[in-house]
């Protein structure tokens, strides 16, 4: 009874911690159970979030969850290096983005010059986003059309307009320059407005 009344006390301690309270517990602690207990707070704060972004990405629920568990793992691995200069969930959504990245090139899913900041030509459309048609557009039928663009485009527009990433964070995250995180969003903005102005004009 006592034991069980110990595990319900450390997991409310547990939970009432910050995420920089966690991480600074991993870097400074050398006791084995307070490690364990930190990774395991931290792998359920976000096993199910990275699992989701994994699977708006690959668009398959396998991949995504082999995905999700290989990241999880190298997050534990990795937490003592992170330097808290941003939040945790920060970092973490980054290693989850380039892990994908990688994950997709390795399958030939991602040209590798679609991330290549050498090969920054803006596709040739003077398509923009009539917010007007966006909005009318039901959440399902945005998903769908959102669906239909490339790995690398759904993954550049779900960093900014999802995630609420900066310029700035988006080109740490992807190591490409700022000119060059622009040029790519401006480029994935233009095929979904594309997509979304043949959508009305099929209706």
């Amino acid at each position: 009874m006592q034991e069980k009344q110990t595990e319900r006390t450390e997991k409310t301690f547990y939970d009432s911690l910050s995420d920089e309270e966690l991480v600074k517990l991993i870097k400074d602690s050398g006791d084995a159970l307070t490690l364990r207990k930190c990774q395991e707070q931290i792998y359920d704060r976000y096993a199910r979030k990275v699992y989701f972004k994994c699977l708006g990405i690959v668009k398959d629920h396998d991949d995504a969850q082999d995905l999700t568990h290989d990241i999880m793992v190298k997050i534990l691995l990795k937490i003592r290096t992170f330097r808290g200069d941003s939040p945790l969930f920060g970092w973490i959504y980054a290693v989850t983005y380039n892990h994908c990245l990688s994950w997709l090139q390795k399958r030939n899913k991602v040209r590798m010059q679609d991330f290549d900041e050498k090969s920054n030509e803006i596709a040739d459309s003077d398509a923009e986003l009539d917010l007007k048609k966006l909005t009318e557009l039901r959440l399902e039928k945005l998903q769908i059309l959102m669906d239909s663009l490339s790995e690398s485009d759904r993954m550049i527009l779900m960093m900014k307009y999802q995630d609420g990433f900066s310029v700035k964070d988006i080109s740490t995250m992807l190591d490409l320059g700022e000119s060059a995180v622009k040029m790519r969003l401006k480029r994935s903005r233009d095929r979904l407005a594309e997509l979304v102005n043949n959508h009305h004009s099929d209706e």
